[in-house]
């Protein structure tokens, strides 16, 4: 079974994990040809199946993770009876050919049998990738409004949010706020496959 090293995330959520770290160690080994520091980056048995789904698009450990997040909500968290259904947040690249969230969270809800809206949430704008902005006022502009609920059928429940990495969380604040205001949710709990270094 793939070994994890959960983590509680705080936010604006009734409760919250992150099952390990994404980077364990990074090296720089030098300069590419246009003058950005490369790493020799060693990840997490989680971290290395998120980062092959996300820029490798290759699902070959899907079914594992799947199985380990699985294991980790019935006998880790405990949280299944107390959830109605699940949601992704909505990916910032739609380019990409697998959307490792979109896979993980459809995987889940077939193997705990619980109700998955793909389209739960909706962005309302495109946006860069909130990791590369730097500056809080403009991450916050970017962030305010950004997400519209597209189904009543999540009023009033209690709901599992998926994502793959948590670096701020505001994005995933964002989104929450949203449900909050919107659905009325009762509870929201958040899962997201990896946290980054930066994360206390």
């Amino acid at each position: 079974m793939i070994t994890i090293h959960p983590k509680k995330l705080k936010g604006n959520w009734f409760d919250g994990y992150a099952l390990d770290q994404h980077v364990i160690s990074s090296i720089p080994i030098g300069e590419n040809e246009y003058g950005h520091m490369q790493f020799d980056n060693e990840r997490s048995e989680v971290g290395e199946i998120v980062y092959k789904l996300k820029y490798k698009s290759n699902p070959e450990n899907l079914d594992p993770l799947l199985d380990r997040i699985s294991h980790f909500l019935k006998q880790g968290w405990k949280i299944l009876r107390e959830v109605d259904c699940i949601i992704p947040i909505p990916p910032s690249n739609t380019k990409r050919s697998i959307q490792p969230v979109l896979l993980i969270a459809e995987g889940l809800s077939d193997r705990l049998k619980l109700p998955y809206y793909q389209d739960g949430l909706v962005k309302t704008k495109s946006t860069p990738q909130i990791k590369n902005i730097d500056e809080k006022v403009k991450r916050e502009d970017i962030l305010e409004n950004l997400f519209n609920l597209n189904t009543n059928k999540i009023k009033g429940k209690n709901i599992l949010v998926i994502d793959d990495v948590y670096q701020s969380g505001s994005t995933l604040e964002s989104a929450i706020k949203t449900l909050k205001r919107d659905g009325k949710v009762s509870n929201v709990y958040v899962l997201t496959m990896t946290y980054t270094k930066n994360v206390l």
